[in-house]
């Protein structure tokens, strides 16, 4: 019986010891899986929002797409928001800032998604 004791303890301190590791794979795997959810998003209502200021007027279609971004967004901040139209197409800009406010650490500083793209009808 005493070695059963023994062992429960120590079954206790691997799982102390080893759950911080499993929380912070968890966390990681989530921060990546929202930045990659939050580039597609982001690209996907660019791209739309390209064809629509090759229809429509730019300013317009600028603002459905922030309106799309910021409801496709639940954390982060539009920075930077440009859409134009050119003779045979359009051009778009959009930076968002996925983690808000300063930060020292130097992972957190390189949050910024910054898309820029460009679309050309055929003629």
């Amino acid at each position: 019986m005493d070695q059963r004791a023994g062992q429960r303890g120590q079954a206790m301190i691997e799982a102390a010891l080893a759950l911080p590791i499993v929380l912070a794979a968890i966390l990681a795997v989530g921060m990546i899986s929202y930045a990659c959810l939050a580039y597609y998003s982001v690209d996907y209502h660019l791209h739309e929002a390209l064809v629509c200021a090759t229809h429509k007027a730019s300013y317009t279609c600028e603002r459905d797409l922030r309106k799309r971004i910021v409801n496709s967004l639940p954390f982060g901040k539009i920075t930077d928001l440009d859409v134009h139209s050119e003779n045979r197409g359009a051009r778009g800009r959009v930076r968002v800032q996925l983690v808000s406010g300063k930060h020292d650490n130097p992972i957190l500083k390189n949050t910024d998604l910054k898309i820029e793209k460009a679309i050309e009808l055929p003629r």
